[in-house]
């Protein structure tokens, strides 16, 4: 009869957690949607802006400084809300949730380039360092062509944009990082401070 009983406390408590799991991330989800959702007014620029990084030093790789951007689920669910009521399309605390899921233990990051001529530089390497750590790329999503999208002094400039994945594992989300693009002889560095990224 003892064991009957701590059999049950041990399920109750099972069903108590995952109950008070599944409530913090609908919080989670609740709240990034609402976010999405009151700034829908603002640019695309000024809405990315608390989750992008302009690189260390300008003209690594051009004259124009290059940008990442750290997406985070919070991000995820954010802009897909904002887009949804931009577009007039329902907003549904399932759909965030499943993004939400989907994007869960993963550190993603949108890096953006300037280069000189339009290729696609398959060969970057990518890594994040933390304090004494340093992670590496477990997936990568590169765009399948570049654009010109400016010129400076009658110099086109060609953007190229790709997403990189990390395990977030071991990766703190309370102290900076520095995620690092080495090309060629050329490296560019953006800084992130995780305090402040939702």
């Amino acid at each position: 009869m003892k064991k009957i009983g701590v059999l049950i406390l041990f399920l109750l408590s099972i069903g108590f957690f995952s109950v008070a799991s599944a409530t913090s991330l609908y919080d989670h989800v609740n709240e990034a949607q609402l976010y999405g959702i009151h700034n829908i007014n603002l640019s695309n620029e000024a809405f990315l802006a608390p989750w992008r990084s302009n690189e260390e030093q300008a003209d690594q790789f051009g004259p124009i400084p290059n940008q990442a951007y750290c997406y985070t689920p919070f991000l995820v669910v954010a802009a897909d809300a904002r887009s949804k009521m931009l577009n007039n399309a329902p907003v549904l605390l399932q759909d965030g949730t499943k993004i939400w899921q989907d994007y869960a233990g993963f550190l993603t990051f949108m890096i953006q380039l300037y280069l000189t001529e339009p290729i696609i530089p398959t060969d970057l390497s990518v890594w994040i360092e933390q304090k004494n750590s340093r992670f590496f790329v477990y997936q990568v999503q590169l765009q399948t062509e570049t654009k010109p999208v400016i010129i400076v002094k009658d110099k086109s400039f060609y953007l190229f944009s790709g997403y990189y994945y990390f395990v977030d594992d071991d990766i703190r989300y309370d102290s900076p990082l520095v995620l690092v693009v080495a090309f060629k002889d050329k490296q560019v560095r953006f800084h992130f401070n995780m305090k402040l990224i939702r």
